[in-house]
Formats: structure tokens, sequence, C-alpha cells
């Protein structure tokens, strides 16, 4: 329990006082020691280090308005619906479980969502479960703040690791957890793994922290009765062994957890990318190892940056900044910009890319295609950008 309220050494206390100190220009008022210590067990207690990871997630929160998410950001249908995923119940000391029953499938996924919105609902999700830490908390009179996973893999399988999009993808989710969630994991209890589980395990380790390594437990053929060491039956869907029934005596309780599922290609963007009008859009070619910039001036504060894109084979990246000085775009370097959404890897071959961002000052804006990550293939790049005033922003 070393690194907990209630159990520091006398290094770690003091660690804690410094990184107070540290933070003191951007500390919010439910920032309590427990959330603060959070980010020092990830960082194993270097203030520095924990202090950085701080500092990036405020401005990561802020640039994807994560603190209004859950009130303003609707998940979309086919995630919804197909993506594999539920809190249901708690375990014997209250602390919340997420049960995952892999029944993916990725390439639908890819196809069907653009990962903006997958990632976003992922956010959405951990904000869910970080409300239900808070409910927790009071319920039982003590803090809860961490989360125990079931994590049913019987339908892995080697489509899944093949997938080179939803491999990606779901590296892109447990960085994206790692870094902005930290400590949030109680157990991770892996049930039903194949043999093809190692092979899957190898490509997301490098991206786990040692903390969150220790706390995956592996069973075999009993994990049933291992999973009720920590879990009440009541607390346990009758699909994963338990005793608990949904409406109408449902054994999988799915008014709570997705079960996943082929998804139907009536979801599927593909359709509207060759339906998009190209004699809208600008064209442009990315080189290899280079990249694309245009500016746009943003007169009002609060003006709506609005971007549509699509390339016509492989992935590119997508970022928007500000300017530094007055230096003309054909002549920028990244290192003359100041980022203000974090650039993102978009499959946008596969289904188009659309999204906005709210410029919150004037100034000069650059948004940017990165292709500098390839050292073979040039992209084909279509795409719309506009700035809308603060009333446009509203009905546009």
């Amino acid at each position: 329990m070393s690194g907990y309220v209630g159990y520091l050494n006398s290094e770690e206390e003091e660690a804690l006082e410094v990184f107070k100190q540290q933070i003191e220009d951007i500390k919010k008022p439910q920032w309590d020691d427990s959330y603060l210590l959070r980010w020092l067990r990830a960082r194993d207690f270097d203030v520095r280090k924990a202090e950085l990871m701080l500092r990036n997630d405020v401005v990561w929160r802020k640039q994807l308005s994560v603190d209004k998410i859950l009130q303003d950001y609707r998940v979309a249908e086919v995630i919804e619906k197909y993506c594999p995923n539920g809190l249901f119940g708690e375990d014997k000391q209250g602390f919340p479980i997420l049960y995952y029953y892999f029944d993916l499938d990725l390439k639908g996924l890819v196809r069907s969502a653009s990962k903006a919105d997958v990632l976003k609902s992922m956010v959405h999700t951990m904000e869910r479960v970080y409300r239900c830490f808070q409910e927790q908390s009071k319920k039982h009179d003590k803090v809860i703040d961490a989360l125990n996973v079931v994590f049913d893999l019987e339908n892995l399988a080697l489509k899944h690791i093949t997938y080179k999009p939803g491999v990606e993808l779901c590296v892109e989710l447990v960085q994206m957890i790692e870094d902005h969630y930290p400590e949030t994991l109680r157990t991770l209890n892996i049930v039903n793994a194949p043999k093809i589980f190692p092979i899957a395990y190898a490509i997301i380790k490098p991206f786990l922290t040692d903390h969150t390594k220790n706390k995956i437990r592996m069973y075999g053929n009993d994990w049933q009765q291992k999973l009720i060491q920590d879990i009440d039956m009541d607390q346990i869907p009758v699909f994963f062994g338990g005793q608990a029934r949904g409406p109408d005596g449902d054994p999988k309780c799915s008014h709570a957890i997705c079960y996943g599922g082929e998804i139907p290609q009536h979801y599927y963007l593909q359709c509207s990318k060759q339906a998009i009008d190209k004699t809208k859009m600008d064209m442009a070619v990315v080189n290899k190892r280079g990249n694309h910039m245009m500016e746009y001036f943003v007169q009002q504060p609060a003006s709506l940056i609005r971007w549509e894109f699509i390339t016509e084979e492989n992935d590119i990246i997508f970022g928007v900044y500000m300017k530094k000085d007055g230096t003309p775009v054909e002549k920028l370097k990244m290192c003359d910009l100041i980022n203000v959404l974090i650039p993102q890897r978009c499959n946008s071959h596969l289904v188009p890319e659309i999204g906005s961002f709210i410029a919150e000052q004037p100034g000069n804006y650059v948004v940017v295609f990165d292709n500098s990550y390839s050292w073979t293939k040039s992209k084909t790049l279509w795409y719309k950008v506009d700035v809308l005033l603060p009333s446009e922003g509203l009905t546009g």
C-alpha cells in the first residue's frame, strides 16, 4: 500500500509537499492528496516527471473539453452498440467493476467511426468511471479511486492482431489511459485467454507502466472461483459465472454491459467518403517526409475552426497550431509553431475526418497535415477548412 494516503513514508510525504508547491499555479480545488498521489506513483515519485505529466494533462483536457464531455458529447451509435464494455457492480471493498467481453469487430469499427470519435468515446467512458468513484466514495464513506476490470478474451483471434489500423487504434487507447488516467486500475483480471494472447500482449506491453503490469492477473480454467474471492456472486452477471441478472432475467445484464459483435455494413462510412463532393474541396499532395500547412487568421475569440478531409491512400497526422511570429507560412518550420490541438494520426483513407476546434484567442492559426513519418509514400489529400465567427459557429 506504499504510496497511498495513510501509507506514505517520509520521502513520499516530502515529495507530495514539493509536488503541491510546484503545481500551485494550476491546482484545482477538487485535487485532493489521493488524486495527486496518482501522478506521483505513476512516475515513481519523481516530482519533476509527475509535474510534467500533470501539466500535459491539463492542456489535453482543455483541448478536448474533457470537463464537459459527459454533458456535451454524444457517443456515436455504432460505438455505443458494438464496443464491448460496461460498468456493473462492485467488489467486496466497494471498488467498481468494468466488464469487457472481447467480441470486437476491429475492422468494422475502423470503417464506421473516426479515430477521434473512438478515442473520445473512451474519454467519455473514463470520465464515467471517475464519476462512479465519487458516487462509491460517498456510498461507502471512504476513498474509492480505482477500478477492477474483468477482461474475457475468449474471442481474441489472429484477425485482431494482424489488422494494422485496429492494432494502432488499441495502442493509442492504451497510451491515452496511461498518460491521462494514471493509476486508475486496481486489478485487471484476464480470463479465457487463447493461445495467441502472448502475441497480443507483446504488442501492448511496451506501452504499460510497471505499476499497471503488476496489477494484471491471468486466470486459467478456475477463473470463476478466483473472481468470487474478491467479488460477491450477486455482483457478477450469470454470464461471467455469478448470480446477477438484468431486467427480465437477462443473464448477461445487457442493460449495463455491451457485448459487441459484428458491425453491420450500413454503419460503414466508406460510402460517405466516396460521396464527398471534391469540387468543393482543395487538393494537395503531401510529400513523403514532408507536411502541408495552411494559415488562417482568427479575428474574434471563440471562433470555430472547422475541417473535413480525406486521403486517397494511407493515413496522415493532423494538428492545429498558432504561429509564434510573423514568419510567412511557406517558410514555417514546426519549431515556429505552438500546438493548440494535439496532433493525431487519422485513418482518413478509410473514413472522412471531420472535426472542429474553438479558437479561444485571436491570432494566426496554422493547420498542419504532417507526413514526416512516412519514408516512402506521398499522400494525396482533399480538404476543406473554414473559420466561423462565434455567431456563425452556433448555426453553421
